[in-house]
């Protein structure tokens, strides 16, 4: 099955990649998986000089990776399709892309009156516009601040949630030490808290994308580092705060079994449903 891409599309000033930073925490909210392709028309370069990645590059790689037990990043040293990289995601839900306005996929436009730039040309016609006017268009509008409207519009236009989905929700790992200590049960709620406080440097921060209480997401934690004799997280300066490698570990350890686990499930489903009565 082939991933659902919506575009969002407008003239630079209109405020594309604040609606994006705004949206992706709302599709979250639902659930889903967000992977986010941005076109750039500029040259760009992710990598910095002096770099063992950088370096690689310089020597002719065409493709460089580079990996740790939270993160990964692969840079193509050639031209490549939104279509590849599309074709090359796993466990992604939905693809937010910004720009691609001659593509055929789903486009969101956006228009802002101050900006004093219409509505992008576009192929196709718009499936929806977030406007902080009233536009002369038979199509859904939205205002331009109203994330939490237009994520619910996407996951409707989607139509049903992917099975994959669901069954994911059901992986859960057992973690202890040997001997009657009570052993730590977990699953992705835990684990996206803490991706999220790895990603972001904060509790606070990774509970406001979770839609998380920040007094939940310590008793979360504590927890989860009192059942399993592990320290999961660490404060790190003035109101920030890390995972230790511990921390880490866990993270990929459910990611790493989660894979496994839904590539058992995709071979099951492959066969026919009737195969699994």
């Amino acid at each position: 099955m082939s991933l659902p891409v919506y575009s969002v599309v407008a003239y630079s000033g209109t405020g594309k990649t604040t609606f994006l930073e705004n949206l992706i925490p709302e599709l979250r909210k639902m659930g889903l998986r967000v992977a986010a392709v941005k076109h750039d028309a500029h040259e760009f370069d992710v990598d910095h000089e002096g770099k063992d990645t950088w370096r690689m590059t310089q020597a002719g790689a065409e493709v460089t990776c580079i990996t740790s037990a939270t993160h990964a990043a692969v840079m193509e040293n050639r031209p490549t399709t939104i279509e590849s990289i599309i074709a090359g995601l796993r466990d992604i839900d939905v693809v937010i892309a910004e720009g691609y306005k001659q593509k055929n996929y789903k486009k969101i436009g956006l228009y802002r009156a101050a900006s004093r730039r219409p509505l992008a040309e576009i192929q196709g016609e718009f499936l929806a516009v977030c406007t902080d006017t009233p536009l002369d268009l038979d199509v859904p509008q939205f205002k331009l601040d109203d994330y939490a409207a237009v994520a619910e519009f996407i996951r409707e236009d989607m139509g049903k949630m992917p099975v994959h989905h669901e069954l994911y929700g059901s992986v859960q790992i057992k973690l202890g030490r040997k001997g009657p200590d009570p052993k730590l049960a977990f699953g992705k709620g835990l684990v996206e808290l803490l991706e999220g406080i790895g990603r972001t440097g904060s509790i606070n921060h990774a509970t406001k994308e979770m839609g998380m209480a920040y007094s939940k997401a310590w008793k979360v934690i504590n927890n989860a580092e009192a059942k399993s004799g592990l320290t999961l997280v660490e404060r790190e300066g003035p109101g920030g705060s890390k995972l230790t490698k511990e921390g880490q570990d866990l993270v990929h350890l459910y990611r790493e079994l989660s894979s496994h686990a839904q590539q058992a499930i995709d071979d099951l489903l492959a066969g026919g449903v009737d195969e699994l009565e």
